[in-house]
């Protein structure tokens, strides 16, 4: 519990900074809101990817906030409760990508209970606890939490999409980081970066980020 106060006084003290250091730009966040600054990033040095930081006043949403803690705090129990699976058909067309392998007796077009994951291509498991124990095994601090978009046109349809994500950097080259996508419900996906030595900007641009909602520190 005190490790719990301490990370949410910690986040709660960036985000007050944040909306501080515009605060002779934009008007007084009400107090029902967690305030955020409204401003663009002007160079690279400050913010690697140039984005808008969230509207003055707007809340962070409380799944977000969930995430992020236990994200940092190590707390993978309840990571494994905010994640949320899907039912897939299974393919018998072998390779990477693609909807979950049949297992050996199973037609194709069973449907499988599946959590969305992977590195480089995605992948479905079974085990949404396997997965995030796995991730969690990463010695993680917070890089952003940022709103993003479906691509338009959307290149896999099937794929599970959101409206947030958390990106967690490890401080390695390879993997570079961890992120969570996050709908309206909880973890939709969980992945490792891509490439060794991938930056956060470029893992930000890929995963179709539109605004900062914490920026990075």
């Amino acid at each position: 519990m005190q490790k719990y106060l301490q990370i949410t006084l910690a986040l709660t003290a960036a985000l007050f900074a944040v909306a501080c250091r515009d605060s002779s730009e934009a008007p007084s966040p009400t107090p029902t809101s967690t305030p955020v600054a409204a401003t663009v990033a002007t160079t690279t040095t400050a913010t690697p990817l140039a984005l808008p930081l969230a509207t003055q006043g707007t809340e962070i949403p409380a799944l977000v906030r969930d995430v992020v803690i236990a994200a940092v705090s190590g707390d993978t129990a309840r990571l494994v409760a905010l994640a949320q699976y899907r039912a897939v058909a299974c393919t018998t067309t072998q390779g990477a990508g693609g909807p979950p392998k049949c297992k050996p007796g199973d037609t194709a077009g069973t449907a499988y209970r599946v959590f969305a994951t992977g590195a480089c291509d995605g992948e479905w498991n079974t085990d949404a606890s396997a997965v995030l124990i796995g991730l969690m095994k990463q010695s993680v601090r917070l890089y952003a939490a940022v709103s993003v978009r479906t691509p338009t046109p959307d290149s896999d349809p099937a794929w599970p999409k959101g409206q947030h994500a958390v990106l967690l950097s490890t401080g390695q080259s390879s993997p570079a980081g961890v992120y969570y996508i996050l709908d309206t419900t909880g973890i939709v996906r969980a992945h490792l970066t891509c490439s060794a030595g991938e930056t956060p900007g470029q893992t930000l641009r890929n995963i179709g980020a539109t605004e900062f909602l914490i920026p990075p520190p």
